[in-house]
């Protein structure tokens, strides 16, 4: 992402939802560095909106993604655009989403906002999954302008 400096997504907890039905509930962290204060950041993020893509396994859907409390929609023109900047590997699918309202983030120490994040993921039939996650500000632009590389790490159970 253009002028952010670092970041990534720390993953917190996982826990089946139903193990039959594969489906799993992660939740994790998305950090990022910011260029300037908090107090400069704040109204920036908010106009810039956010956009995500997560790279699953074909046959999986994604039942809910939130961040900060704020849900997520499927969008087919951000799918297409991750797919075009990225490629898709064999057996993988790639899912664009974005929010109607932008999350509002935390910020535990000055310069880095953060978004909690809870993924709903289903016909999960191994773990650990490793979930390619790029992600941007700025809903209109391209993840081949910029984005942040992240890789989110699904799996049951943490703090091990």
């Amino acid at each position: 992402m253009s002028g952010y400096h670092a970041g990534g997504i720390r993953a917190i907890s996982g826990e089946w939802e139903d193990e039959k039905a594969g489906v799993v509930r992660a939740v994790a962290v998305l950090a990022l560095a910011l260029p300037s204060p908090p107090e400069v950041e704040r109204a920036r993020l908010g106009r810039l909106g956010f956009k995500i893509g997560l790279l699953i396994r074909n046959g999986q859907r994604i039942s809910s993604l939130l961040a900060s409390n704020e849900a997520t929609v499927e969008d087919e023109a951000v799918t297409r655009d991750l797919a075009v900047v990225f490629g898709t590997p064999a057996g993988h699918r790639w899912v664009g989403r974005v929010f109607n309202n932008p999350p509002i983030p935390t910020y535990p120490t000055p310069g880095v906002a953060e978004y909690r994040l809870e993924l709903v993921l289903t016909e999960v039939r191994e773990l650990p999954q490793l979930i390619s996650a790029p992600s941007r500000y700025g809903n209109e632009g391209s993840f081949g302008d910029s984005h942040l590389t992240s890789l989110w790490v699904v799996r049951i159970g943490y703090g091990r």
